[in-house]
């Protein structure tokens, strides 16, 4: 419902039909006139008002040329690859110092119709500062069992933290209307993964204190985490303003880890 947002997506629409163009995102910064002490500290304190407003939407079409997916309806607008996201290999080289000290978590969204998404996550203790490692995200039904996933996930696990012991120095929760994946698990590798009690959360609480994560900056997302990134740029309110039950797997897995740590 944007008249900016429509253009630009129009714009974009008319692009694909060529093979010879891109796109130029010039920010508000990039104008040197906007560099001079006075000029950019009052620009800083409208963006800091406008982010206090919790519109993050606005700071980003206004001043980055960037449109937040939703608009307005946006749950988390907040969100940027430039803020919170870093490589892989600098955020492992980053936890190597601590690893011992670092809770590690291992979260799964079992689903063996839709979707089999989980998340491996570090939260320093001391800093409570999150750091999202990886993901899995399966939706081929042929490959959603928990002999096809599980070890994986212990492939990931040992990545990340070796030689750790995986029923010991990780914490592993699952969303227990999957029933049937932690009693396979159990069953088939002799390891207990918790279920989440997810009906002593309630959906808004979760997402709420991941906006307050994102916005005080205490977490960093690993650039492989593509799906993640991407279920959080789109997740947005619909027309009545409710909170859609769609693309939403490692999203729920962030609630759970939120619920269990």
């Amino acid at each position: 419902g944007n008249k900016n947002i429509d253009q630009y997506n129009e714009i974009l629409e008319y692009a694909k039909t060529s093979s010879n163009w891109h796109v130029a995102e010039r920010t508000t910064f990039d104008n040197p006139i906007n560099q001079l002490p006075h000029i950019k500290s009052a620009i800083d304190e409208e963006i800091a008002q406008l982010r206090a407003r919790g519109e993050e939407d606005v700071i980003q079409l206004e001043y980055y040329s960037k449109v937040i997916p939703g608009g307005k309806r946006a749950i988390f607008p907040m969100l940027t690859k430039e803020r919170h996201v870093r490589p892989h290999n600098e955020i492992m080289q980053d936890l190597k110092k601590d690893i011992k000290k670092l809770e590690w978590f291992c979260i799964a969204d079992p689903g063996s119709t839709t979707c089999f998404a989980t998340m491996f996550v570090a939260i320093h203790p001391y800093t409570r500062r999150m750091y999202i490692v990886d993901e899995l995200y399966e939706t081929d039904q042929a490959m959603t069992s928990t002999r096809k996933m599980y070890p994986k996930m212990d492939a990931k696990m040992m990545e990340f933290y070796p030689n750790s012991d995986v029923n010991d120095d990780w914490v592993k929760a699952h969303d227990e209307a999957a029933a049937w994946f932690s009693n396979e698990v159990m069953d088939q590798y002799g390891v207990y993964f918790m279920p989440t009690m997810k009906h002593l959360n309630k959906k808004e609480h979760g997402l709420s204190l991941i906006k307050d994560i994102l916005l005080h900056d205490l977490i960093e997302i690993s650039d492989r985490c593509i799906h993640l990134f991407k279920e959080m740029e789109m997740y947005a309110k619909n027309d009545k303003g409710d909170i859609p039950k769609k693309h939403d797997h490692l999203i729920d897995c962030f609630r759970y880890l939120l619920g269990s740590c």
